[in-house]
């Protein structure tokens, strides 16, 4: 007999004790299996629209879209009224058919929690116990631009002793941190993080930097670095500026050895048509040409 009684009250028990562990737990199930709060994601410029699941079966005296900014007032932003006109925020649309608010031009300043508020009219007599809240949560977010990086190294001969790369990203929100990739995996201790900065920019977004030093006793390096899933170019780090000549060593050996060669064929040229001259020069006997001058001839 327990037995049957378990098996009748069972669904029974499980469907009146449901609604109390899901407002326990902060969550409401409302029509179609909807669990809140809701979260939604939207990108600096972008559209958003938010969802209240209302019983379509049930005449609405109101429903309010409203933020909740960080002292917990409400601020309006758009809905309906059953008995009057509501005014509503700039950039929001109201679907009432749909009970959906779309925010067209979004800002980073739209993050935050939202509610939808709303009554039945059936409900109105209830002394505010039939009102109904869903919570809603917003993100807004901006990719960062491509990183951009850059290198400058202390020398000493035309040999790197230590370098320091800046990488720099604009116009995102949040503030993120750069990462740094370092292809050959050195060790930490050879290079460190100098600096990171965040600077505001007038359209509530963020430009981030990051400097890093490079210890160049290791040898050349291939580093780049990363933010929002976008990698900067791959630059080379601590390497010599006198290393791309030494390619051009043979080519100025070989070079100079050719010019040596022919200066060398030009001397015994010269030295050859030297001694040819002379030869023409010399006498049948062996004897150079004697040349006599006669002064005062018939004197």
């Amino acid at each position: 007999a327990s037995s049957s009684w378990l098996t009748l009250l069972g669904p029974r028990l499980l469907l009146y004790l449901l609604p109390l562990v899901l407002k326990i737990t902060g969550l409401s199930s409302v029509d179609g299996g909807h669990s809140y709060p809701e979260s939604y994601k939207g990108v600096v410029g972008g559209n958003v629209s938010f969802y209240c699941p209302v019983d379509k079966t049930k005449n609405l005296h109101f429903l309010y879209f409203q933020k909740v900014d960080v002292n917990g007032e409400h601020i309006f932003f758009n809905g309906y009224h059953s008995s009057r006109p509501l005014k509503p925020q700039r950039r929001t649309e109201m679907d009432h058919n749909n009970t959906i608010m779309h925010i067209y031009e979004l800002t980073s300043s739209d993050s935050g929690e939202y509610e939808c508020y709303y009554m039945y009219k059936d409900d109105v007599n209830t002394h505010g116990q039939g009102v109904n809240t869903v919570k809603i949560h917003l993100s807004v977010t901006a990719l960062f631009s491509k990183p951009v990086i850059t290198n400058n190294c202390n020398q000493a001969n035309g040999i790197p002793l230590e370098c320091e790369v800046k990488c720099e990203a604009h116009n995102g929100f949040p503030d993120k941190k750069i990462k740094w990739n370092e292809l050959r995996n050195i060790s930490k201790e050879m290079w460190n993080i100098l600096m990171n900065d965040e600077v505001p920019t007038r359209t509530e977004l963020v430009n981030i930097s990051s400097t890093a030093s490079f210890n160049c006793s290791v040898g050349e390096l291939k580093v780049s670095c990363s933010v929002d899933g976008i990698t900067s170019d791959i630059i080379s780090v601590c390497s010599s500026k006198t290393s791309p000549d030494q390619s051009a060593n043979p080519i100025i050996v070989i070079a100079a050895v050719v010019c040596g060669l022919v200066g060398i064929a030009i001397l015994c040229v010269f030295k050859f048509k030297k001694r040819t001259t002379a030869a023409e020069n010399t006498r049948p006997n062996g004897h150079p040409e004697e040349v006599t001058v006669l002064n005062n001839l018939g004197s």
